[in-house]
């Protein structure tokens, strides 16, 4: 019976062990998932085309200086080259992540850089975890808050108005500590309540002055209520600093487990049933343990396979079956707007922006629904109304077929065809975007490809 007991003690702790090592893995494994991509900004136009010597210092900056030189680091600031051709850039990662899972996103980051930004002279992009910038300006030291980027949890707290004022006290002592700090780095978990737990962060690029630190993470603060407010969570993010809240816990946490050496017995059988019921709880305990981590690496395959997948999408216009008339968007920089144009199908909206045109898909902009999902009337920040298709997951069309609709629609031009603008695929969301026309029929919108080529056939 001694033995069974001990067994079950045994078996009990090294389950907890595992269930704490799992939460870590599955923090560090959430945080170098691509989902966690969240925007990247690279103004195009006459003055921020790069030449042939500029982007092949902007290769040896990416490669050596950020990525091989700073892999012990979790802050980096380089340069390479001279003028005009000379390129700055700079990686910063949440302080509570490890190096390599720190080096993972910024490998990660400059891919998408390099394939999205490409012959531009400056972009930054940003994950949940770290952001990559680089510039032909030196920029390390300079307060620079445009453009904010807010990404919040989609879910409200019951009582907005403590959770404001609470998190207005707990920014105030970050922000203060924050930016008197070399690494201008403060995070907080405070249990509210017997339930909800507050983790909250926030981070100044390190070279910012005190004053200028404390100018941006307050910017960043003051966008809480236009952004986020009564949510559960955000995450404001802007080119010198970034802001999170979370009613859970999100930092990356290594807990200790201490194992306290059993007590000699004086009897030798018990002795061997100990030894022998500790092999098998090991051998159990590392199955267990290497089912969590393919299980892990599948999904972490998954979704990389799924985010190129993505890339892949966003790229078939080029070639043959380009829509000549490309449409034009602003994004606000320095209180200015930059206009960049591109042609089908990447259409320049992200999920924010079409999440927005449709009033987070209300019920009052609901055109109608179809098998694959219902379509939704959206009018965009400059008045261009446009038409919604928002694949369900149930529908039962796959990225193939959706991918399939994009390629033949962007190649036909015909009467009786409405205008497909782009699509969008961001955070398991899959978007059709159309030019709205009110004359047309909702069919049109509802049934896709299958009306388009029945209608001009």
């Amino acid at each position: 019976m001694r033995i069974i007991i001990r067994l079950l003690h045994l078996v009990s702790f090294l389950c907890l062990a595992m269930l704490m090592l799992r939460s870590s893995w599955d923090a560090e494994a959430e945080a170098t998932n691509p989902v966690d991509y969240q925007y990247k900004f690279c103004p195009r136009g006459t003055n921020n085309t790069a030449s042939i010597i500029y982007i092949y210092n902007l290769s040896k900056l990416f490669n050596r200086k950020l990525h091989e030189e700073g892999g012990n680091s979790l802050y980096r600031n380089a340069s390479v080259g001279d003028n005009p051709d000379k390129v700055y850039g700079l990686f910063l990662c949440r302080f509570d992540v490890s190096h390599q899972v720190c080096q993972n996103c910024i490998f990660d980051a400059i891919d998408i850089l390099v394939e999205s930004c490409n012959g531009t002279k400056e972009a930054t992009i940003w994950y949940d975890i770290c952001m990559v910038r680089y510039s032909n300006k030196f920029f390390a030291t300079t307060l620079d808050t445009s453009p904010f980027l807010c990404v919040k949890n989609e879910n409200y707290t019951t009582e907005p108005d403590k959770l404001a004022q609470i998190l207005n006290q707990t920014f105030n002592d970050e922000i203060r500590n924050a930016a008197s700090s070399d690494s201008k780095y403060a995070a907080q978990t405070i249990n509210i309540s017997s339930f909800d737990t507050l983790q909250t962060t926030v981070h100044c690029i390190p070279d910012l002055s005190k004053s200028d630190c404390n100018v941006c993470l307050n910017s960043a603060v003051a966008q809480i209520p236009t952004c986020s407010k009564g949510k559960l969570g955000a995450r404001i993010f802007c080119p010198s600093c970034s802001i999170r809240y979370e009613l859970y816990r999100f930092l990356v946490d290594t807990p200790t487990v201490t194992v306290t050496a059993p007590n000699k017995t004086r009897k030798r059988w018990i002795t061997i049933a100990e030894a022998a019921s500790a092999i098998i709880v090991f051998l159990l305990s590392t199955s267990f343990l290497w089912c969590i981590i393919r299980r892990r690496n599948k999904r972490v395959r998954e979704e990389k396979a799924k985010s190129h997948q993505k890339f892949q999408l966003l790229n078939l216009g080029a070639g043959d079956g380009r829509i000549s008339n490309d449409y034009s968007f602003d994004v606000l920089l320095h209180g200015e707007k930059q206009e960049e144009s591109q042609a089908f199908p990447l259409f320049p909206l992200d999920l924010i922006d079409i999440v927005k045109a449709t009033q987070d898909f209300s019920q009052e902009n609901k055109l109608g629904e179809g098998g694959f999902g219902p379509v939704y009337k959206g009018v965009l920040g400059d008045g261009k109304e446009i038409a919604v298709k928002r694949l369900s997951r149930t529908s039962g069309q796959g990225l193939q077929e959706f991918k399939n609709e994009v390629t033949v629609i962007a190649k036909l031009q015909h009467r009786n065809l409405v205008r497909l603008l782009g699509c969008c695929l961001e955070e398991n969301e899959s978007l059709l975007i159309y030019e709205y026309m009110p004359n047309k029929s909702l069919d049109v919108f509802l049934f896709g490809l299958s009306l388009t080529l029945s209608n001009i056939s």
